[in-house]
């Protein structure tokens, strides 16, 4: 596992829109291998995988594709997210985002409000 530690960026928004929200990241490779971090105010995340039976801290090398997974617990802030995040940002193949572990640097992803 290696650390993965980044922020999403909102170009013509506000990234607290998404706090408490989730960005998931699958393995191109083998699409079940899936890291996940809770999106901050701030828009900071920090990947974790689940590999065999335990939460790790980081993820496995690959190059990755990247969606945003809006949380159920609450639905008024899940149906505010839902209105303000331009849908392709819910989907891997659509989202135009990605990443690539390891990496030396924090990973910085953005999404574009129309």
């Amino acid at each position: 596992m290696h650390p993965v530690k980044g922020r999403l960026n909102v170009i013509g928004g506000d990234v607290k829109l998404l706090a408490g929200h989730t960005l998931e990241a699958a393995l191109d490779t083998d699409p079940t291998i899936r890291a996940a971090g809770m999106i901050a105010e701030d828009g900071s995340f920090d990947l974790k995988t689940l590999h065999e039976g335990t939460v790790r801290s980081g993820a496995p090398e690959g190059t990755y594709k990247v969606r945003i997974v809006l949380n159920d617990d609450d639905p008024a802030q899940r149906d505010q997210a839902a209105r303000w995040l331009p849908p392709r940002y819910l989907q891997f193949e659509q989202s135009g985002l990605s990443l690539r572990v390891p990496t030396t640097e924090a990973v910085t992803l953005e999404i574009k409000r129309p």
